[in-house]
Parts: structure tokens; C-alpha cells; sequence
């Protein structure tokens, strides 16, 4: 019998953050949609929910808009 574990995609849960958006959009590729995600770079000490804009073309898509602003 083969256990089933399903994949949890990249900054969607605080125990798998991301290191940036464009981590999360070369991870999930044309699946990564524009949203809320989990990330460890923004604070040191957790970590911290914030946007990510996915449809942004030929610009930085790290520009993530912490949640609570």
C-alpha cells in the first residue's frame, strides 16, 4: 500500500515560507496566482503574511505588501 501525502505549494502555509515572490513564482510557475502568502525574510523573529502581485510582467515580483498594512 502507497501512503498519499499531498504537495503544499510554496509560502502557503507559516511552517513553508518563502524567501520572496519570485521564489513562490519560479516554484509554482504558471500555477502561482496572486495572493496572500507566507514569508521569513520580511521579519527575523516569524513568519509574516503578505501579498504577492503574480501578474506584474518584466518587474521585480518581490514587491510584497505586508498584510496587516
Amino acid at each position: 500500500m502507497t501512503a498519499y501525502f499531498p504537495t503544499v505549494a510554496l509560502g502557503s502555509i507559516p511552517e513553508l515560507p518563502a524567501e520572496s515572490c519570485h521564489e513562490i513564482k519560479a516554484s509554482e510557475g504558471v500555477e502561482a496566482v496572486s495572493g496572500k502568502y507566507w514569508f521569513d525574510s520580511i521579519s527575523p523573529q516569524a513568519s509574516v503574511l503578505a501579498y504577492c502581485n503574480m501578474d506584474t510582467e518584466g518587474e521585480s515580483s518581490d514587491a510584497c505588501i505586508d498584510s496587516k498594512s
